[in-house]
């Protein structure tokens, strides 16, 4: 799942090109996406193309994070659980509610209380879509 993450950093627009919205087998821009990442997606979700343009840059960030805060096993367990919806919306909505946690200290306070300087700083926007029908957050620079 992770190299298919840095593979859909090199083929977003493409994928987004042949998104049509529709269900997997009259979606060519899903069928790019599994052939090529792994990863399938329900693109007539909400959120799903914000997660196909910013799902790799968020990943990297979080993970970078993560890595400063000594919890790149919580990481993983998070981001990947095996347990939840394997899509690329689901997995994308594991990463995004671990950097919220981190960044609010749920994981010890790591980056909050060392004061660690995270580049870039991020704070909470609306991506339109979520689990149980609440409007989460990503991540957005601020200056």
């Amino acid at each position: 799942t992770v190299l298919g993450f840095a593979r859909l950093s090199e083929i977003s627009g493409e994928v987004l090109s042949l998104n049509n919205a529709a269900t997997f087998f009259n979606n060519p821009g899903t069928q790019l996406l599994e052939k090529e990442c792994g990863l399938t997606m329900h693109a007539d979700r909400s959120g799903a193309v914000e997660a196909v343009k910013t799902g790799p840059e968020l990943m990297l960030t979080v993970f970078g994070a993560a890595k400063e805060a000594g919890k790149c096993k919580d990481f993983f367990m998070k981001a990947f659980d095996r347990h939840h919806d394997p899509c690329l919306e689901g997995r994308y909505l594991l990463i995004q509610e671990f950097g919220q946690n981190l960044l609010a200290g749920e994981f010890g306070g790591h980056l909050l209380r060392a004061g660690l300087h995270v580049e870039p700083h991020f704070r909470s926007v609306s991506t339109g879509f979520s689990r149980d029908g609440e409007i989460p957050g990503v991540f957005e620079d601020v200056d």
